[in-house]
Order: structure tokens, then C-alpha cells, then sequence
């Protein structure tokens, strides 16, 4: 277990433009565990719970871990506190001995760490990146909304073209930003020039009654890059009788499930997202699929 800067994690994320949901997800925890650390309510942490959150935010490990000075004495005394004195008196040559050993392990760990640095090149963060957010599930010819987040970390803008490849049956009702996107031969793809992160979203329905798997890839090209980078995140949506914002398939809609709505989609107003409706679910007790009618009923 390590000791986290919570305030020095959170400063990183919103620099980054990132929710806490995204970084929940890419570490395998809660959104509430995030506020947590945030928050300094769970400064310890497990290490490998440390070295994905630093991986997420593109920096070292070192950079949000919390450094705390200690008085070694004090440490001593406290360890001691519940011992007979007389059997654990400490003179001070062993009290300057074991400050002796502890100074020389500080020198030792700080020289095996800088000859690592310079003999091991250290894995650089990817400059440019992107995440696809999709729902895993959908109404057939239901539209639902697509999301992707592409990262952005050097201080000067680049042109990219952002290109998605769609299953067949996929119509592509809206496309936001719409400036410099393109629709045509099974694709949607935007040209921009982009500094730091940013959102492009694409409201999408699949002609078919079919209760099958679609799968969707994407890619992002760059003059500077001489092959295309893949867009990383969710890829496949499952057609049945299950809104898009039921994650879960349960036929209700849960607290979590709301929240994440709003919190991937909050940016997609223009959309024709009838986010009401899906109010009204989270607020019902359950709902169903009237493949007949092509119509939801929510149970109050």
C-alpha cells in the first residue's frame, strides 16, 4: 500500500479535460472510489491501483504519490511505546547507526533509480490517443448516441482526420461537430485541427430486427504519423429488447446507469436524445419492449 497527492490526481485530471467516470473506468473501480482518492478519504491505495491511475493520466508514478517527512526517533519511540523502557532504552550510537542505514538505503534506492533513467529509455505517454464511449445494447432501429474522446498532449495544435468504419445496416442520423465531418460509404469522419481533448459524437441507429452483435472501428491519421492509430474503448453493441441506456439489460434503469448518461452523453445537447424519456424510466420501477408495436411501457 502507497500513500496518493488526491489533490495533485485531481488537478491532473481536470487539466486533462477527463470525468471521473473515464477514470474509474480505465483504473476498474467506482466513480465514488475516484471522489475518494480525490478527496483524500483513501489516501493509501494499492500499488497497482497507483501505476494504473498514474498510466491513465500519462504521467510517472512518483508525480501523485503523497511524501510525507517522518522524525525517525519518533517513529522509534511509538514502536517502542508498549515495551518496558528498561529493555528497549536506545543510546544514541544505535539511534545515529540506524539513521546511518536508513540515510545510506535513501542513497542506494535514489542511484539505482537514476541509473534507470539513464541506461532504460522510460515509456513515454502517447501524445495523441482516442477512446470510443458506445452503449453495449440497443433497440432495433432505436438510435443511439456514439462518443469519442481523443487525447491531445502536446502544447501545439495538429490536424487530424478522425475516421469511423460502420457495420452494415448503420445510418448516421447527426454528426457533432458538424463543421469538417463527413458521412458517406459506410463511415463518418471529421478533419480539425484539435489542442488538448477533444469531443466528437455521432447519433447512430441500426436498420435491422436482427438480435445480433454489430461491431464498429475507428482510426485516427495525422501528417506527422507515417500509420494510422487505433481508437481504443467499447467496439461492439448487442441488438434486443433493451434501451441503450440500460447497461446492465435489466429492464430498468439504475442510479448508476442514469449518472453515466449524463455523464458520457452531457455533451451531445444538439442531439435528438429524448433524455426525458429516459428520466421517466430511471424514475419507473421497470420497463418493456413491445417488438409488435416498436414501443416502451414503464411500470410506475
Amino acid at each position: 500500500m502507497i500513500k496518493i497527492d488526491g489533490e495533485r490526481i485531481k488537478l491532473l485530471r481536470e487539466k486533462q479535460g477527463l470525468t471521473q467516470l473515464y477514470m474509474a473506468t480505465a483504473v476498474g473501480v467506482t466513480t465514488d472510489t475516484i471522489s475518494r482518492w480525490e478527496n483524500k478519504r483513501y489516501p493509501t491505495i494499492k500499488v497497482e491501483n497507483a501505476q494504473k491511475l498514474a498510466e491513465t493520466l500519462g504521467v510517472e508514478i512518483e508525480e501523485i504519490l503523497l511524501i510525507e517527512a517522518e522524525d525517525d526517533e519518533q517513529v522509534i519511540e511509538n514502536n517502542t511505546a508498549d515495551y518496558p523502557a528498561q529493555k528497549h532504552s536506545y543510546s544514541k550510537k544505535n539511534k545515529n547507526l540506524q539513521l546511518f542505514i536508513i540515510f545510506g538505503t535513501i542513497l542506494f534506492i535514489g542511484a539505482a533509480l537514476l541509473i534507470g533513467r539513464i541506461f532504460m529509455k522510460p515509456q513515454a505517454a502517447p501524445e495523441l490517443r482516442a477512446e470510443r464511449f458506445m452503449p453495449e445494447r440497443s433497440l432495433p432501429g432505436s438510435p443511439f448516441p456514439v462518443v469519442i474522446e481523443v487525447y491531445h498532449q502536446n502544447s501545439e495544435a495538429v490536424s487530424i482526420i478522425l475516421k469511423e468504419m460502420l457495420p452494415e445496416n448503420c445510418e448516421v442520423l447527426q454528426t457533432l461537430p458538424s463543421q469538417g465531418a463527413s458521412t458517406n460509404n459506410g463511415e463518418v469522419k471529421w478533419l480539425k485541427k484539435i489542442n488538448g481533448t477533444t469531443r466528437f459524437s455521432y447519433l447512430v441507429k441500426i436498420k435491422s430486427t436482427e438480435y445480433q452483435e454489430y461491431s464498429f472501428n475507428g482510426t485516427i491519421s495525422t501528417a506527422a504519423e507515417a500509420g494510422n492509430i487505433a481508437v481504443s474503448g467499447n467496439s461492439t453493441i448487442q441488438l434486443g429488447p433493451y434501451h441503450w441506456a440500460d447497461k446492465d439489460g435489466d429492464n430498468s434503469i439504475s442510479d448508476q446507469e442514469i449518472l453515466t448518461v449524463f455523464d458520457y452523453y452531457s455533451g451531445i445537447d444538439d442531439f435528438t436524445i429524448d433524455i426525458e424519456f429516459i428520466e421517466k424510466m430511471w424514475l419507473g420501477s421497470a420497463y418493456s419492449w413491445d417488438e409488435n408495436t416498436q414501443k416502451i411501457s414503464i411500470t410506475p
